[in-house]
C-alpha cells in the first residue's frame, strides 16, 4: 500500500514524463525532412568532382542547409517549416550540371520524398572561391595586421587569374557584404526597394572552395600554411606552405598566391626540396677495380613539365611530370685504385640545368594514388668535378698536385618507383638504394620535397 506521499510522487513523475514526451514530440515535429536522389547526371566519385543540394528559402532568400549526396546521388535536407526551392547541383572536371530548382511547401514535422534532375549546362566550370573575414589567422603582436591584410592582397591576386584552362570567379564573403545583403533583403520584403533592380531570394552564388590558413613568426623567420576547401562542408582539400624571411612577406604572399592558384585550379603545385646521396665505387662494374665514394648535396625547384612526351601536366591524371627549375649541388669524389695508385680526390658545384647544357632536365614523376608513388631521376654524366692527385706511390711522386677532372657518371638519382614517407600534406621525404643491371650500382640517397 503507497502512502499518501508515495503517491503524488508517482503522479509527479506520470506528470514529467508526458510533459517529456510532449516537449521531445514539439521537438521532432518541428523540423521537416526532404530526401531523395538526384538524375540526370553522372555522380562523381570521390576527388574527382561533387554533387550537392542546397535548400534555399523562398522568403528570406537564405541558403537554409547544404547536403552533399552519397555515391549513389542521394541526399536528405533537414528544414523547419516553410516553401524552399531545391537546387541539384553535380561538378565535374570542366563540366557543370547546373541547378533547376524544384519547389517544395511543407509542414511541420512533414517527411517528403523528392527526385531531382540536374541539367548539364554548356559552360566551363569555373572555381567560385571565398575568401571569409577570418581566413587567415596566428599573426600576433605586429605581425597581426598580416591575417587581414594576406586575405585582401590573396583577392586581388586570385582575381586577375585567367589562363586558357582556369578562370577563378571571386565572391563576396565578408562580415560587411553579408550584413548589407541581409538589409537589402529586408527592405525587398517590406517593398521599399524597385522591383525591377531589386535582389532577387536564392539567386545569391554559392562558392564551391575556400581558403584558409595560419602564419607562424619565429626566429625571424616567416612560415604561412594555406588550405583549400569544400565550401559546402568545409572538407579540407589540399594544402601548400611557403616559408622565408619575416622581412620577405610580399615575395611570400606572391609564390603563395601562385600555389593556391594550381591548388584551385586543379593543377600541379611547383615543388621545392633537397637531396643527398653517394656511389660506392668498389661496386661499380667491374667489381673492385677502384675503390672510394662519390658523395652529393643539393637542392632544387621543380616546376609541372609542359613537353616531356607531349602529355599536358595533370594531377588527377595518371602521372604529373616535373622538370628543374633552378636548382644546384655540390659533389666530393675520392678515390683510389684497388692495385694501389695515386688518391684522386676533387669538389665541384654545379648548375643542374647547366649540366644538361641548359635544357631543363626531368626531375619528377609524380603517380597519384594512395599512397602517392614517384620517381626522381637526375643523371649528371654531363659534369666533371675538378680533381687533384696526392698520395701517390714509390715511383710516382712527380704526379703529387697534378691537376683533372674526374666526369660524374650521376648524380644518383637513377630511375626507380619507390613509395614515399608522407610526414604532412604533400611532403614527400624517405630514403632508397638503387642499382641498375649492368651499369653502375650502389647508390644511396635521400630526398625531402615539398609541394
Amino acid at each position: 500500500m503507497r502512502l499518501p506521499w508515495q503517491r503524488r510522487l508517482f503522479g509527479y513523475g506520470w506528470l514529467v514524463l508526458a510533459v517529456a514526451v510532449m516537449l521531445l514530440g514539439g521537438f521532432r515535429a518541428e523540423a521537416s525532412t526532404v530526401a531523395g536522389r538526384i538524375s540526370g547526371a553522372p555522380i562523381p566519385a570521390a576527388g574527382a568532382g561533387q554533387a550537392f543540394v542546397r535548400a534555399v528559402n523562398l522568403q528570406t532568400g537564405e541558403i537554409a542547409t547544404v547536403d552533399d549526396t552519397d555515391a549513389t546521388g542521394r541526399y536528405r535536407v533537414t528544414v523547419p517549416r516553410g516553401a524552399f526551392a531545391l537546387f541539384p547541383t553535380v561538378v565535374t572536371l570542366r563540366k557543370v550540371f547546373s541547378p533547376k530548382p524544384t519547389r517544395v511547401r511543407l509542414r511541420r514535422g512533414q517527411r517528403r520524398s523528392v527526385s531531382l534532375r540536374a541539367q548539364q549546362a554548356t559552360t566551363i566550370v569555373r572555381p567560385i572561391v571565398a575568401l571569409p573575414d577570418e581566413s587567415f589567422r596566428g599573426g600576433t603582436g605586429e605581425f597581426a595586421v598580416l591575417n587581414k591584410g594576406l586575405r585582401d592582397m590573396l583577392i586581388t591576386d586570385l582575381i586577375d587569374v585567367k589562363t586558357a584552362t582556369c578562370d577563378l570567379s571571386l565572391v563576396e564573403r565578408s562580415m560587411k557584404f553579408t550584413d548589407a545583403y541581409n538589409l537589402e533583403l529586408a527592405l525587398v520584403r517590406r517593398g521599399l526597394v524597385d522591383p525591377t533592380t531589386a535582389i532577387r531570394p536564392g539567386r545569391l552564388i554559392s562558392p564551391t572552395r575556400g581558403v584558409r590558413g595560419t602564419i607562424t613568426v619565429a626566429n625571424g623567420r616567416m612560415r604561412i600554411d594555406a588550405e583549400t576547401y569544400k565550401w559546402s562542408s568545409k572538407k579540407t582539400l589540399r594544402g601548400t606552405s611557403v616559408e622565408g624571411p619575416a622581412e620577405a612577406f610580399f615575395e611570400l604572399e606572391a609564390d603563395l598566391a601562385r600555389r593556391l592558384t594550381a591548388l584551385l585550379c586543379e593543377q600541379p603545385v611547383p615543388i621545392k626540396g633537397t637531396f643527398t646521396g653517394s656511389l660506392d665505387y668498389a661496386k661499380v662494374t667491374p667489381v673492385g677495380a677502384i675503390i672510394g665514394t662519390l658523395d652529393w648535396d643539393g637542392a632544387l625547384e621543380l616546376v609541372p613539365s609542359k613537353s616531356l612526351g607531349g602529355l599536358p601536366p595533370q594531377f588527377g591524371g595518371p602521372t604529373t611530370l616535373y622538370e628543374v627549375q633552378t636548382g644546384s649541388f655540390t659533389a666530393h669524389i675520392r678515390i683510389v685504385p684497388a692495385g694501389g695508385g695515386c688518391t684522386i680526390s676533387g669538389q665541384g658545384t654545379f648548375d643542374v640545368n647547366a649540366v644538361y647544357a641548359g635544357m631543363p632536365p626531368p626531375a619528377l614523376s609524380v603517380t597519384d594514388g594512395d599512397p602517392d608513388t614517384y620517381r626522381l631521376a637526375l643523371d649528371g654524366n654531363l659534369a666533371q668535378i675538378p680533381t687533384v692527385l696526392s698520395a701517390c706511390p714509390p715511383g710516382q711522386e712527380t704526379s703529387n698536385g697534378r691537376t683533372g677532372v674526374w666526369p660524374l657518371l650521376g648524380i644518383g638519382l637513377l630511375p626507380f618507383t619507390q613509395n614515399p614517407s608522407v610526414t604532412t600534406s604533400d611532403v614527400f621525404a624517405g630514403s632508397a638504394t638503387g642499382s641498375m643491371p649492368g651499369t653502375d650500382d650502389g647508390y644511396t640517397w635521400t630526398w625531402s620535397l615539398r609541394g
